[in-house]
Parts: structure tokens; sequence; C-alpha cells
């Protein structure tokens, strides 16, 4: 036996040398591919919670973005709702609307206003009236405002002259006999048409159907 191993001394020698050595390798291969193994379940486990998170911000973000267009896109809409009704039309007023109302206004200042007294009068067909005017009331704006609607005249504007009488109550000028419609002011024969002359306070105003020529 002691022959034997003396004779195989050197072959037991390279036997031991290579299952040691193999026994290393071994124990080292698995201890690396054990710490491979916890390496790559420690990546893998965080690796989709890191990805959950940067998802989770970008969809928040782009959820934020979204409802921040649509506010936007929005306010018009609401604004324009609160001022007009949905399917309305704003269109603006006729000039005759804004010419009428103008006149109403007017018409309704000067009644208010209408402080000036004065006396109009007409014997040859039995009218008379005391009222009250407006300042810058002309004869020819009385004479169209009168209370009674009966009382009618017609005549024509001769420009810067002012307007003259031809008819009142239906009776005419006549020319053939030299009958006119003739008015005065506080007994004085006027000298301008009627367009002319402004309604001064306590005035009396009379018309006269008689003859010029006398």
């Amino acid at each position: 036996m002691k022959s034997f191993w003396q004779k195989n001394k050197l072959l037991i020698a390279i036997l031991l040398f290579a299952i040691t050595a193999t026994s290393y390798l071994y124990t080292t291969s698995y201890t690396f591919e054990e710490n491979n193994e916890d390496l790559i379940t420690t990546d893998i486990e965080a690796l989709p919670s890191a990805v959950f998170s940067e998802f989770n911000e970008n969809l928040e973000e782009s959820i934020d973005n979204t409802i921040q267009n649509k506010v936007q896109q929005q306010r018009p809409i609401i604004s324009q709702t609160e001022e007009y009704p949905p399917n309305t039309i704003v269109e603006d007023p006729p000039e005759n609307s804004i010419t009428e109302t103008n006149e109403v206004a007017e018409k309704k200042i000067s009644e208010i206003n209408a402080d000036i007294p004065v006396s109009f009068t007409v014997p040859h067909i039995s009218y008379n009236t005391d009222t009250f005017v407006s300042e810058k009331t002309s004869v020819y704006d009385l004479m169209n405002i009168l209370p009674d609607s009966e009382f009618q005249f017609s005549g024509k504007n001769f420009g810067s002259l002012g307007f003259f009488v031809e008819s009142i109550g239906g009776i005419m000028n006549d020319n053939k006999n030299g009958m006119y419609w003739i008015y005065s002011i506080n007994g004085s024969e006027a000298q301008t048409g009627i367009s002319n002359y402004i309604i001064q306070p306590n005035d009396i105003i009379s018309w006269d159907y008689e003859n010029e020529r006398l």
C-alpha cells in the first residue's frame, strides 16, 4: 500500500487538485449566479415602480393641460351665454325707430316745459283758446298742436319769408275779391310768416279774414 502511494503520488496530487479546483469553481459560480439573480430580481421589482411613477406624472400633466385648454375654450362661450340667450341675433335698431324715439322725447320735454301763456283766436270761425307753449315755439308750431282737432289750416312756405296761410277752417283766400287771412300779434298786423314768429309770454294771436285792399 505504501509502495502504491509512492508510485502514484503525483497522480493522486493532480486528482486532489482537480477536485479542489472543481469544488471552488462550482461554489464561486453558484454564488455569482445567486447574486445575479438577486440583482436582476431587485431591478425587475424596482423597474415597474419607477416606470409607473413617471407614467402617473406624465398622465397628470396631460390631464391638467387638457382641462386648462377646455376652460380657456369655454370662457368666451360662457361670457356670450350670460350676455345673450342662445340663438339670439343682436341687431342695431332701425334709424326710423331712433328718429321717432327722439321726436317723442322732444315732444314730452316741450310739454313739460310749456309754461308760456298765449291766447289764440279766430273770430271768423268762432275759435278761441288759451293755452301754454314752451320756449322757441312759433305760431306755426302752435297751430299744429292746438287742442281742437277740428282746427285745420293750409298754406305755402316761402323760404326765408316763412309759412303763409291760404286757408283756415275750409275758408280759402279769395284773390278775386281781395279777401285774405291775416294774423296779428297783440293787435298789430304781423310782418312775417307764421313759421318765423316766435311766441312771447302773454301774446294774443288773432286771425282775421278781411279785405286787404281796404
